[in-house]
């Protein structure tokens, strides 16, 4: 049998290569989260800023049967929260930015990505590593199966 690459992995491609044409080489790091919040990826993710990581959350049935309503997640990672101020690349400008050139935009095989909200995911654990860390969330159409 031949494995035909997902459409999830074909939208996570086509996500960090439009994240990389919004942001340049403003970026250190465009990749997929590694899909969980433990420790050592918690580290990984804060160790390179500025940095972005994509993740697929799920998705939910749609009205036609062969597109689901997938969820997504941008994570966005920097030293410091308004890089005017510090002369640096900044989480409000980097967030400004991904919010303008993601939301309404069309992602091929998915649909159009709509944002649902942007969250401050900072904590202590954060904190003490001394970055930001802000989450975005999308929602977007998605072919169920590869039709071929």
């Amino acid at each position: 049998r031949v494995y035909l690459m997902s459409n999830i992995a074909k939208t996570s491609d086509a996500l960090q290569a439009r994240i990389r044409e919004l942001c340049g080489d403003t970026l250190k790091e465009v990749t997929s989260h590694p899909g969980h919040w433990d420790d050592s990826a918690v580290t990984r993710i804060v160790s390179n800023p500025p940095a972005a990581y994509t993740a697929w959350l799920g998705h939910m049935p749609g009205e036609n049967p062969s597109i689901v309503q997938a969820r997504w997640a941008v994570y966005v990672v920097a030293n410091v929260l308004d890089g005017e101020r510090e002369n640096d690349v900044g989480i409000y400008q980097l967030v400004e930015q991904l919010s303008a050139g993601l939301h309404r935009y069309r992602l091929p095989p998915s649909g159009t990505f709509e944002l649902l909200s942007v969250q401050n995911l900072w904590s202590d654990t954060q904190s003490g590593m001394g970055v930001a860390v802000y989450g975005m969330y999308f929602k977007a159409p998605m072919p169920s199966y590869d039709k071929g």
